[in-house]
């Protein structure tokens, strides 16, 4: 499933409009997140979709017409509003932030991007440097139908805003995105972006060890991270520790022992490493292979003569695919940077979300229409008058600079996204557009960035 590429472009450009121009230059980081939107329609039918999906394979298995009662929607889920067709049901997790139990709901589901404070990392095992923060913006979001897989409505929603702002270059989301790796963390690396994520328990204390680079090198994976062969064994599994600050400790000493990027990723996301003794971080029993501490000996190790074999801590640089990186991320998972950074973006969007639904605005009651693209456009609204407001009162909004130009060919890609003949947007739109110059337009024009 994609996300409204018509309507995303629209969404980006009057969202990236409202702000100041210095918060766009400034904006780096980004947190990404999903937030319920339902339906004013009512639900007729309460039957559970696996229910639904065992009678009908029977049905088709035997030969059968499909059981009375059931009416499929577009996207193959059960009809549950027959007032609002596009509707689909799914659970809503619990939000200590907002108040909200987990249950199911019907309606629609809205990814959208906040702006989040980027960082610096300068090697600090114990923090890292926050830089300036933009504000609580909404750059960009998306409205699809409830229940849809959101990893890949996710990747179109970043895919458009990279394009917006080439400085973006750090993505924090919980673990609903982090899952999506196919579709979504794996994309991400491959356009040079950085996904900052949590993980399953279940994860944190799994060690595996595979093989990567050209050469096939055997090393750990832990958490995320690769580590040598030579990873003491205390550190081979979950935290001992139950205390917070004892816990942090414990990782950041784990991870003076991973593989460390030799420098940024290439245009697919390969990424060369080396390994943390090459790196400086630590000082094993091993002669040093690479790096500025090359052919150094090991404390108390005595020289060899000529013609003994040295153990090397490892055969060089290791380059690693942008598929074998799903589960990678720049700042180690545990530690206290980790943390610093995972947890200011994560209070971003929900603090973004929290704003967007005050004063009921993500109640049912706020769109009576049917139809995702009209839960779009009362979206669109309340996140275009919250930053409007937020410029207003910015001291860096400059509105001779930040007046932007009317953009006349982005109506052009917009026009196929709305109906004429239905309010949940179905209908046929315009087929041509008159040209400025009183004729008609041919073809619709290749969208440019804002």
């Amino acid at each position: 499933h994609r996300a409204d590429l018509g309507l995303l472009w629209f969404n980006t450009d009057m969202l990236l409009n409202a702000i100041p121009k210095l918060v766009r230059e400034l904006t780096a980081a980004a947190a990404l997140d999903a937030t319920a939107f339902p339906t004013f329609a009512r639900v007729r039918d309460y039957r559970p979709q696996k229910e639904v999906d065992r009678a009908i394979r029977q049905a088709l298995a035997n030969g059968l017409p499909i059981p009375d009662g059931i009416i499929v929607g577009p996207h193959g889920k059960l009809q549950r509003c027959p007032h609002d067709p596009q509707a689909s049901s799914t659970h809503r997790g619990a939000s200590l932030a907002t108040g909200h139990e987990a249950r199911c709901y019907a309606g629609y589901s809205v990814v959208s991007v906040a702006a989040s404070r980027d960082y610096r990392d300068y090697g600090d095992p114990e923090a890292v440097h926050l830089r300036e923060d933009p504000g609580p913006y909404i750059l960009s979001f998306s409205c699809a139908t409830a229940g849809l897989d959101r990893g890949p409505i996710a990747r179109d929603v970043i895919h458009v805003l990279k394009s917006a702002l080439p400085g973006l270059a750090h993505i924090t989301a919980d673990r609903e995105f982090s899952a999506r790796r196919e579709s979504l963390v794996r994309p991400l690396h491959e356009q040079g972006i950085g996904f900052n994520m949590d993980y399953q328990r279940h994860y944190t204390a799994e060690v595996r060890m595979v093989r990567v680079g050209r050469r096939k090198e055997l090393v750990y994976v832990i958490a995320g991270d690769f580590y040598p062969l030579w990873l003491p064994p205390e550190f081979r599994g979950a935290c001992p520790h139950r205390d917070r600050k004892a816990r942090r400790d414990w990782h950041r000493d784990r991870a003076r022992y991973r593989f460390v990027p030799n420098g940024p990723p290439n245009a697919s996301g390969t990424i060369q490493f080396k390994c943390p003794q090459c790196a400086g971080h630590i000082v094993g029993a091993h002669y040093t292979r690479t790096g500025k501490h090359k052919g150094r000996q090991p404390p108390g190790v005595p020289s060899v003569s000529t013609g003994q074999l040295r153990q090397w801590c490892c055969n060089g640089t290791i380059t690693i695919r942008a598929e074998s990186l799903d589960w990678w991320q720049p700042l180690p998972w545990g530690t206290r940077p980790w943390a610093q950074v995972y947890k200011a973006g994560r209070a971003r969007i929900e603090n973004t979300n929290g704003i967007a639904r005050k004063d009921g605005g993500l109640d049912p009651k706020s769109c009576r229409a049917s139809g995702s693209r009209a839960h779009n456009m009362a979206f669109l609204a309340l996140a275009l008058v919250d930053n409007v407001q937020l410029a207003d009162a910015d001291p860096r909004a400059n509105p001779e600079a930040d007046d932007a130009p009317p953009a006349q060919l982005s109506l052009y890609c917009v026009l196929p996204a709305f109906g004429t003949s239905s309010g949940n947007g179905s209908g046929t739109a315009a087929a041509h557009q008159t040209s400025p110059n009183g004729g008609q337009a041919a073809s619709l024009p290749q969208r440019a960035p804002p």
